[in-house]
């Protein structure tokens, strides 16, 4: 999503995008292609840096509420990552990450890689990230979204125990998400569903 809000300061714009897929040398070469072709489209933006990032995702236990369970073997969410300066470049920035993941995810098809995963924390506007999940955890974050306040979410969290790989600093990572609104007051829907997926592949396992 566009994060102009972070960067006010700076005057700065920006977008996430990723997609997810098991790796291979082959891939991975094709991926890099790919996003190297497409900088000739963006390198007169001014102020613009266009990255292509790589990062390896660790095995999920089977039962995970992420709609993970059916792998066996790591994979790997590619996520570009870009910054600009100024509004009138937001449609060409936009036009050229969402054709560029669409032909990265076209590829990882064909070559029988891809998987419908989307990280919730880098996904962009056009993309469904707790659609990935499957229906029935989606269905799961809408209830909860509809029905949990903040006092409800932080005593949630402290539920989980160490053996669940979810540390201190972890949980009070998952507070300050909630920190913006008074306790005790309505979580947002977003808040809900991104404090969720957090829990989820930080604490391996859950729900």
């Amino acid at each position: 999503m566009l994060f102009v809000q972070w960067f006010a300061d700076s005057h700065t714009r920006g977008i996430y995008v990723n997609t997810v897929f098991r790796p291979s040398a082959t891939i991975i070469d094709k991926v890099y292609q790919l996003w190297n072709s497409t900088i000739d489209s963006t390198k007169d933006i001014p102020g613009i840096a266009y990255f292509l990032i790589f990062q390896r995702m660790p095995l999920i236990e089977a039962g995970n509420a992420l709609g993970l369970e059916d792998i066996h073997d790591p994979l790997v969410l590619c996520l570009l990552s870009v910054t600009w300066t100024r509004a009138e470049d937001d449609a060409t920035v936009n036009s050229v990450t969402q054709a560029l993941i669409e032909t990265i995810d076209e590829n990882t098809k064909a070559a029988g890689l891809f998987h419908k995963f989307k990280y919730l924390n880098y996904a962009a506007p056009f993309q469904d990230p707790i659609g990935s999940y499957g229906p029935a955890t989606k269905a799961t974050c809408t209830l909860l979204a509809r029905n949990t306040t903040t006092k409800d979410f932080l005593r949630l969290v402290s539920q989980v125990d160490s053996s669940s790989s979810v540390h201190i600093h972890e949980k009070i990572h998952f507070q300050n998400v909630c920190s913006h609104g008074p306790v005790g007051g309505q979580l947002s829907a977003d808040d809900v569903l991104m404090s969720f997926n957090d829990i989820c592949m930080r604490s391996r396992k859950f729900f």
